[in-house]
């Protein structure tokens, strides 16, 4: 019979109970969450550290002192500490706009701990185009289309998702709608792989022009919808693709913007 788990067990006890021997504390995982969009500066870019379970907040500390860089076709770019807020990182120069193909890198230096991750930017969503660009919803008893179909073209393995926000001056409330704020709500779909997305009428309770935006998501995104709850931080924090640590980083692609006007 061995008696090295039983020797192991004693060693443990040992070390524990001197108070001349430190143990040091293993050094918690990094929370990355970086959304990065083709065409835009590259900014709020999030590290900070993880959430307990026993603590209520919905985010935890902000980790401001980390080194990080992005790195495409080989050159690398220094992120710096944003102005908006404690743990967000920006790039401050004008020479690093995303496009559509680049190979990013993330690499991050904090205290001893190396974080890296990498994601593809995805390919811009073609041949965008509405059902209609007018929707008669302000006269009570109409009966017009029960949807607005948003439509594109859909490349093999691609994912896609769907904003719709009023962006008039001066909306108004539509007949037999509610509103949940003090204004008109943003309209979003959950990850989409085919190629159209079908708006309910009936999700529209303001008059006035709409902005329509379609974006093309990496796979390592979209998964964390289909995986989970959409929504849900936590599955992104826990099921990311960051490598020694902890979240999600990934690009976004635009497609040129659709408007239609509610009457």
């Amino acid at each position: 019979m061995s008696h090295r788990p039983i020797l192991l067990l004693l060693l443990g006890f040992l070390l524990a109970c001197n108070e001349g021997i430190l143990v040091p504390e293993p050094q918690p995982d990094l929370v990355v969450e970086a959304y990065l969009y083709a065409g835009r500066p590259v900014e709020n870019l999030r590290l900070s550290l993880p959430v307990t379970l026993e603590d209520s907040a919905t985010w935890g500390l902000a980790v401001s002192d980390a080194e990080v860089w992005l790195e495409r076709s080989g050159k690398r770019f220094a992120l710096v500490v944003s102005d908006s807020g404690a743990g967000t990182y920006r790039y401050p120069g004008d020479d690093l706009l995303l496009a559509p193909g680049d190979r990013l890198r993330l690499e991050i230096r904090y205290r001893d701990r190396a974080v890296s991750a990498e994601t593809t930017v995805p390919a811009a969503p073609q041949q965008l185009r509405l059902s209609a660009d007018t929707l008669m919803l302000s006269r009570p008893g109409f009966e017009g289309p029960a949807t607005l179909d948003i439509l594109w073209h859909s490349m093999a393995g691609a994912f896609y998702s769907v904003t719709v926000r009023n962006i008039d001056k001066s909306p108004t409330l539509l007949p037999n709608r509610i509103s949940a704020g003090d204004g008109p709500a943003t309209i979003a779909s959950p990850p989409l792989s085919g190629e159209a997305y079908s708006l309910p009428v009936e999700d529209v309770t303001h008059s006035g022009r709409h902005l329509v935006e379609v974006f093309s998501l990496t796979r390592d995104y979209a998964r964390l919808f289909l995986d989970g709850t959409p929504g849900d931080r936590s599955v992104a924090i826990l099921n990311g693709n960051v490598v020694n640590g902890l979240g999600i980083f990934t690009a976004i692609t635009p497609g040129d913007s659709l408007f239609f006007d509610v009457r």
